[in-house]
Formats: structure tokens, C-alpha cells, sequence
């Protein structure tokens, strides 16, 4: 009987610590949520806020949403309630706000769908700018928005229409490609 006992008695244990493992396994599975492999979305993200820096640490833009949700399939992030901010040295700013909005697989370029509306702060010698689309498509390390949709531009009481666009905040020029029309006011000196 010793002998029996000694020869499975290590059998015995291991067989054990097997179950044991197994066990635990499963249940500390139980409540795991795994993401989706599939078309949904692997992470959420609600209230979002980034800001993006510069070599030197001062803050080139900044992007706010009500929430993001990341897809792993193609690597890209849709928004809700997107608000993007890009501030320059002289204190001007570019805002630009949507419904809905997309974020690139390499976090250079947004793309704002549904009533977006894009603003350039006063400046010293300007008024403000507000552009109305459907939609903007804006580079972000280039400071250039984009759109080939119907646009409408208010600086001041002044008013252009046209459709596609192409704005660049760096050198503030400003482009419209068909379509256009247009009033304009004469600014007050």
C-alpha cells in the first residue's frame, strides 16, 4: 500500500493543481468583456480632450469631443461633437466645430461632417471669419482646411458663397474654386 501511495501520489497533486488552475481560469473569465473583433469598435473614449505640442512644448492645437471610438480595423477614431482649437503666438485663433468627425490613422488630418462651423478670431486689422459647410476636411501640421462641399464666408457684414475651398490660417488665404458669389462691404476705417 506504501508503494501505491508513493508511486500516485505525484499524479495525485498534479492533477489537483490542474483543476485548481482551471478554476481560477474560468472564473476570473466570467466578467471579462473582450473587444470586439469585428466591425465595432475597440475602445470608447467619452469627454475627450487633447492637446498637441510642440518641439519646444507650447501647444499647437488642442481637440475636444463628446466621444471617440476607436476602430481597429482601419485605424481610425469617429467623434462626436468634435471642437478642434489652433492657437498662434499673436494670440489668433481658428476654431472649428461639427456633428460628427473623423480622426486619421495618423492624427494629421480631421474630418468634420454636419453643420460645421469654422471660426478665425478677430485680429488686430480683421474682423472675424465664420465659414459655414457640410463639411471640412482640416491638415493639421499644415494649418490648411479644406472643403469640397457648398461653403458660405462672413467676414464682418461682408458675405461670399462657392463651392470647394481651400484655407490656409498660416498666411490667412483663402480660396474658393466655383460658384462664387458674393457682397461685399467696405470696412470702417
Amino acid at each position: 500500500m506504501k508503494r501505491f501511495l508513493a508511486n500516485w501520489l505525484p499524479l495525485l497533486v498534479i492533477a489537483l493543481l490542474a483543476s485548481m488552475s482551471l478554476w481560477l481560469r474560468l472564473s476570473t473569465e466570467e466578467g471579462v468583456v473582450r473587444p470586439s473583433q469585428g466591425d465595432g469598435p475597440d475602445a470608447i473614449v467619452e469627454n475627450l480632450r487633447i492637446t498637441r505640442l510642440t518641439e519646444d512644448g507650447s501647444k499647437h492645437h488642442m481637440l475636444v469631443a463628446k466621444r471617440l471610438e476607436h476602430f481597429q480595423k482601419d485605424d481610425v477614431s469617429e467623434l462626436t461633437k468634435p471642437v478642434f482649437t489652433r492657437e498662434d503666438e499673436n494670440g489668433s485663433s481658428l476654431r472649428a466645430n461639427a456633428e460628427r468627425g473623423r480622426l486619421s490613422k495618423n492624427r494629421d488630418e480631421m474630418f468634420f461632417y454636419g453643420n460645421v462651423v469654422m471660426t478665425r478670431s478677430a485680429g488686430k486689422s480683421e474682423p472675424e471669419m465664420r465659414i459655414q459647410t457640410e463639411y471640412l476636411h482640416v491638415l493639421t501640421d499644415k494649418d490648411i482646411a479644406r472643403s469640397d462641399k457648398l461653403v458660405r464666408i462672413s467676414e464682418g457684414p461682408s458675405v461670399l458663397t462657392g463651392i470647394g475651398m481651400e484655407y490656409e490660417h498660416k498666411i490667412k488665404h483663402l480660396a474658393l474654386h466655383s460658384q462664387v458669389k458674393g457682397s461685399y462691404a467696405k470696412r470702417k476705417r
